[in-house]
């Protein structure tokens, strides 16, 4: 399996907490999701290998956010 982590800050660097990430395999259309903690960290572990993936993340008062074309290595 394998997994992304990363982090989510406001415009001004700040942290963002309880943003919802989702993370879904384009070919199998598996879903994965987390949500940022307080020091907008966060992690999804377990996933599938490949990809492409599409992940976003969204919150209550900022934009949507994408990324598309994204693939994982194994481990």
């Amino acid at each position: 399996t394998s997994s992304i982590r990363g982090s989510v800050a406001d415009s001004a660097g700040r942290p963002v907490e309880n943003v919802r990430i989702e993370a879904v395999h384009q070919p199998s259309g598996t879903r994965y999701a987390t949500s940022t903690r307080a020091d907008g960290r966060f992690a999804i572990i377990g996933m599938r290998v490949g990809g492409p993936y599409s992940v976003s993340a969204s919150a209550i008062g900022y934009a949507k956010q994408t990324q598309d074309n994204i693939s994982l290595a194994l481990g």
